[in-house]
């Protein structure tokens, strides 16, 4: 909700996303254990651009869940994230 407080509306913007969430058109899911293998591998491999942690975790639960779909609010990092994610990985908005 962080980077929502940063919109021009920031109580409609999380109003949407609430309903959003309450429509179930947007999915929280939980980071697992099992995924830090993984991620430790995302971060080291694309050390160089650099990848994060909330970066290397959208990826990770994408491959996890078998999603073609992330949403992140985070504007700054999506050409880094695009960069580094599956081609069969759409970013939103």
């Amino acid at each position: 909700m962080y980077l929502l407080g940063q919109t021009h509306n920031p109580l409609d913007s999380q109003e949407a996303l609430l309903a959003m969430l309450d429509r179930q058109l947007v999915l929280v899911v939980e980071l697992r254990r099992e995924d830090l293998p993984r991620l430790r591998a995302l971060i080291r491999k694309y050390r160089d651009l650099p990848m994060d942690l909330a970066d290397a975790t959208l990826v990770r639960v994408a491959e996890r869940e078998a999603v073609r779909q992330v949403f992140t609010l985070d504007k700054a990092r999506l050409p880094n994230l695009q960069a580094r994610a599956p081609e069969t990985l759409t970013i939103i908005p």
